[in-house]
């Protein structure tokens, strides 16, 4: 039995010279990577906060075959450009290191793109305190977020030694990840930046008295993911809750005189791994108080209610309706000028008389009033009633609310009436009116007709013509 055993043992040996190892290839004994490898400061932890310029990715690497190059990319998980290190290895004599420690700077208010001029020597890569002469380009400010960090390692593929004694193994050329130890499936360390926010500078505010618009201003923030709040306080009062704003911009109409003034504040997300709805806010920076000590009342007037006969708006445009509308010149004066709507002539009583020899021309085809006549001449058109003026709002129809324009409901009495021969003809308002007059008319005739008729039929017939001759010239009055 000692025997079979000795010999077991002697062909176990054998082996061994010829054929490599079954664990010569497996990552974490032939290829291994760990965290925080490197003097302080080391990789923050999974899951930390993480702020500033002079955070680190630091881990250390032991392979058996050799380093040939390393890489570090801290990527923003919501987008953005990625901070980077790159290093190649040089071989001393036929090998390349098999020991690199990793370090890589991280500026986390940046993006930032590491680099060297050549490749590292293999003395130098394998010491724990050498300090790294990185060519840098600046690719912009950095958002606040969760970071991944993933950090590569490449093999040499060179043949070593892994045999117990003469045997030799040439793994193949691959790049190892270093993940977050323990995670399945495996997945890279996570970190949370969490940088402050810069207060606004130069916040002012103003006020335009022709539109009764006031605007705050500032200069925009230099972090990527900023917006800004804006509180409000009138007079002795109290400050608003504030309104969120996306620029370096505020604006709004005030209604009522007094004394404004604003603050500005700068917000950005902070997430972290148990909040993910956490933001930074800088301080509240105010602007100086504005006072407002009138308000421009609206233009409501149509066009005809200003000068040159319309209402105008500050780029003088008629202020209401359609701009494409004109409307002559009237010419009246001030004090007699139509302050009402459109280009119709103004009102001089309550009960709508218009003012002696002042008539305002209207726009060909704004009526179907005939050509020529105006609303106080006689022989005005039939059907159609006073000129009440043009109004912008659609449909066309009078303001019910003014006074001065509200129907005759036929208590009050015409503004002028006309003669004709033979009495004094009431003047029709309108088409229906006329109609009426016509049909009572009409109907007064018939009925004459009618009667006249029943009284030629109850006189006793005469037997002769000429009897009926002398009876008809009874019934003429001769």
């Amino acid at each position: 039995m000692r025997r079979l055993l000795a010999g077991a043992a002697l062909a176990a040996i054998g082996l061994t010279a010829v054929v490599p190892l079954a664990s010569a290839h497996v990552d974490g004994e032939e290829h291994a990577l760990a965290w925080g490898a490197s003097p302080a400061p080391t990789t923050a932890s999974d899951g930390s906060q993480v702020w500033a310029n002079d955070e680190v990715v630091a881990a250390k690497a032991s392979f058996k075959d050799g380093i040939r190059s390393w890489d570090v990319v801290i990527r923003p998980v919501n987008g953005g450009p990625a901070s980077t290190c790159h290093e190649d290895l040089a071989q001393d004599g036929a090998q390349y290191p098999t020991t690199v420690y990793i370090n890589c700077p991280w500026d986390t208010t940046r993006a930032t793109e590491h680099t060297l001029a050549g490749a590292t020597p293999a003395e130098n890569a394998g010491a724990s305190q050498f300090s790294r002469t990185w060519q840098s380009r600046d690719l912009g400010p950095a958002a606040n977020g969760k970071y991944t960090v993933e950090v590569t390692v490449n093999n040499s593929g060179m043949e070593y030694q892994c045999g117990l004694f003469i045997a030799r193994c040439k793994p193949e050329a691959l790049p190892h990840q270093l993940f977050e130890p323990g995670t399945n499936p495996p997945r890279w360390r996570e970190l949370f930046v969490v940088n402050d926010v810069a207060d606004p500078g130069g916040v002012g505010s103003g006020f335009d008295q022709a539109t009764n618009r006031i605007s705050v201003t500032w200069a925009p923030n230099p972090e990527p993911d900023v917006s800004y709040i804006v509180q409000e306080k009138v007079g002795d009062g109290k400050w608003s809750g504030g309104v969120g704003v996306p620029g370096p911009r505020y604006e709004r109409t005030l209604d009522q005189p007094g004394k404004y003034q604003y603050r500005v504040a700068a917000v950005r997300p902070a997430p972290t791994r148990d909040n993910a709805g956490a933001t930074k806010r800088s301080d509240y920076i105010a602007a100086s108080a504005v006072d407002v000590a009138q308000i421009t009342p609206p233009t409501t007037a149509g066009p005809g209610a200003g000068a040159n006969g319309g209402g105008s708006g500050p780029d003088g445009a008629p202020a209401g309706g359609d701009p494409g509308v004109f409307v002559p010149t009237d010419p009246t004066s001030p004090t007699t000028a139509g302050g009402g709507r459109g280009g119709g002539p103004g009102k001089t009583s309550p009960s709508g008389g218009r003012p002696s020899g002042t008539s305002s021309p209207r726009p060909s085809g704004s009526s179907s009033r005939s050509t020529g006549s105006t609303g106080s001449d006689p022989g005005e058109a039939e059907g159609m009633g006073p000129d009440e003026g043009f109004t912008p709002e659609l449909p066309y129809y009078r303001d019910q609310g003014d006074p001065e324009f509200e129907e005759d409901d036929g208590s009050g009495e015409e503004a002028g009436s006309e003669t004709l021969a033979g009495g004094v003809v009431p003047k029709p308002r309108d088409t229906r009116q006329l109609l009426i007059y016509m049909a009572s008319a009409l109907t007064l005739f018939v009925f004459a007709m009618q009667l006249t008729f029943l009284l030629r039929r109850t006189r006793p017939a005469l037997a002769t013509a000429e009897h009926y001759h002398d009876d008809f010239d009874d019934w003429l009055g001769y």
